[in-house]
């Protein structure tokens, strides 16, 4: 239970930090060489605090619920309303980010970056919720009862989905650190890169082995598990690099990918949290016969 609370605490702060520090390029004077902050930025950052903040208490409360009473449906409801809340909590994010500090940088790229944005965190985010919708509906049970063919495809497409925007932003924010900062960056983002890389490769045979436990139902249960334990702190040091590194701002882009990245993450990590026997250490999900 701590664990898992404290899982949920790390994933939250992420929320809250990364679209925050991913703004930092919108306030950064050049020529001051400060940060300026607007009476609006201050009330976007209210606003995304405000949605964080209930995002994790709704969710933690979702843990006490579970753990207490695993036989009740109230940890569905609080679980689905956390992921809807997710969703506007995205939803709002982006239009501040577009609309706040536009006449900082050129406009149409600003709103490309931001369409793209909300394309794929509303993607990413609703793929973990159909995964969610189809895994959940009893989860009293073994996990591998629960986890139905359409929840294995659901989350084979997450993973590689998630696996490869991974990827795509760790290459991108080292190339753009080496082009900015020097050769004397790439030991560092090398460090980062392994990480991450390391990260996307646990998310892509998660999502094979998910894969072929549509044929095999039951099969390769040893191998979802050793990767499942092996992924998870991947995870968590991945998000807290992202956090880091998000407090050196690059460019835009970088911001935003890394903004998307982690967003992608957190919300993959709270979801395994409150719904898979590999995050589930009181015992709730797993048969009499195992806990012995």
């Amino acid at each position: 239970m701590i664990k898992q609370i404290l899982l949920t605490v790390a994933a939250s702060v992420l929320l809250l930090s990364s679209p925050v520090s991913a703004e930092y390029t919108f306030w950064y004077d050049d020529d001051d060489r400060k940060y300026v902050l607007s009476s609006l930025d201050i009330g976007n950052l209210v606003l995304q605090g405000l949605f964080a903040v209930i995002f994790l208490v709704l969710t933690i409360l979702a843990f006490m619920v579970k753990s207490r009473f695993p036989s009740q449906k109230s940890a569905y409801v609080i679980s689905s309303i956390s992921s809807m809340l997710f969703f506007l909590y995205n939803a709002v994010s982006i239009p501040f980010v577009i609309f706040v500090r536009r006449q900082s940088v050129d406009v149409d790229m600003l709103y490309k970056i931001g369409l793209a944005t909300v394309f794929f965190r509303l993607w990413g985010i609703g793929t973990l919720y159909l995964a969610g919708s189809l895994v959940l509906h009893d989860r009293a049970k073994h996990f591998d009862e629960c986890l139905k063919k359409g929840g294995n495809i659901a989350y084979a497409i997450l993973f590689t989905f998630s696996g490869i925007l991974i990827l795509i932003g760790s290459l991108t924010s080292i190339l753009l650190a080496i082009d900015r900062q020097g050769i004397s960056a790439v030991l560092t983002w090398i460090v980062f890169l392994a990480i991450w890389g390391a990260t996307a490769v646990c998310q892509f045979v998660i999502a094979a082995v998910n894969l072929r436990k549509v044929r095999n139902a039951g099969k390769d249960d040893k191998i979802l598990s050793i990767m499942m334990k092996a992924w998870s702190p991947l995870a968590i040091l991945s998000m807290l690099l992202g956090v880091v590194f998000s407090f050196f701002p690059i460019t835009l882009v970088s911001d935003l990918i890394q903004n998307i990245i982690f967003s992608v993450l957190a919300a993959i990590l709270v979801h395994l949290g409150m719904n898979s026997k590999y995050w589930d250490y009181s015992g709730v999900n797993v048969l009499p016969s195992e806990r012995a």
